[in-house]
């Protein structure tokens, strides 16, 4: 149902009210200039103008947008209602702005008084044409995001199945040889487990950083289970301070996971996550003083 409805920003409506408002002026200065008119009074028939013309067509765009097009399942009649509303604001955006401008003694041009049923037909015409124009250029800036939301989230979302099930064998392994060794602590990982899947798997896939943190350090304890506590985790930078800035969920996870696999010797291992906001842009760090990989090609 919602197939047709567009979304419009605010963004986007200052972009067609700037715009609207600027070829408005200027087509009617330019009339003003080659009939003689004084350009002053043309200034204020073009602001009448343009007030008009953008009121009008933002109220039947919006009231087209929000009731009527998400009832409409075929595209014909989508095309046909959305021309003539676009048609009908131009049409009686002249007519609305001639009247005003005639109640305040505005000058205007003979020919526009002669031809003002012919000019206003005009003027609808070439409404709906830059309303097409806006609403191509729109609908193609929506496509584009949706389209960049939706492989984000398929990306994030083979990255957590990928990690989960990775993470979730070692786990389970190392809780089957706790349970011979040491019941009471096999009995403390899986609930741990249990605690931990049920906050990394619930929820947005963009999470703030501070809980990444919190997943990491339930993530490396969990992994001391069969490295013996030979895994230490050292974070410089308080995710706290740096609370409104999310990040994909696993981001951090996947690097220390990364860290753990390539550097571990059966030896203590330091993990080293540091975290810097410099304006804008956010560094994350994760390193490691393990062995360093030998025979490594980027891309392969």
């Amino acid at each position: 149902m919602n197939r047709f409805s567009l979304k419009i920003g605010y963004l986007d409506w200052f972009i067609v009210f700037l715009t609207g408002t600027i070829l408005t002026l200027i087509l009617t200065l330019l009339v003003y200039l080659i009939s003689g008119y004084n350009l002053r009074e043309g200034i204020k028939v073009g602001v009448i103008f343009s007030l008009c013309l953008s009121l009008l067509s933002f109220s039947l765009i919006s009231i087209n947008n929000s009731y009527l097009l998400p009832k409409i399942k075929n595209t014909y009649w989508w095309w046909i209602l959305s021309a003539i509303l676009s048609f009908l604001a131009g049409y009686f955006g002249f007519h609305l702005a001639f009247t005003f401008s005639t109640h305040l003694d505005l000058e205007i041009p003979q020919r526009v008084s002669a031809y003002k049923h012919l000019i206003s037909l005009l003027v609808g015409i070439l409404n709906y044409l830059i309303g097409l124009l806006i609403f191509l250029f729109v609908n193609m800036k929506s496509k584009k995001g949706e389209l960049e939301r939706l492989i984000i989230e398929e990306r994030l979302i083979a990255l957590s199945n990928q990690l989960n099930t990775h993470f979730l064998m070692n786990v389970l392994n190392s809780i089957a040889e706790l349970t011979r060794l040491d019941p009471l602590k096999a009995e403390a990982a899986i609930i741990k487990l249990s605690k931990f899947f049920r906050k990394a798997l619930s929820g947005a896939e963009l999470i703030e950083i501070s809980e990444e943190l919190d997943n990491v350090k339930n993530y490396v304890d969990l992994e001391n289970l069969r490295h013996k506590n030979k895994i230490w985790l050292r974070i410089y930078g308080n995710g706290e301070k740096l609370g409104g800035i999310k990040i994909p969920r696993f981001s951090i996870q996947l690097l220390v996971e990364n860290a753990i696999k390539h550097g571990f010797q059966e030896e203590i291992l330091n993990i080293f996550i540091s975290l810097k906001k410099e304006d804008h842009f956010l560094e994350i760090r994760v390193s490691n003083d393990g062995k360093r990989m030998e025979n490594f090609h980027w891309g392969r």
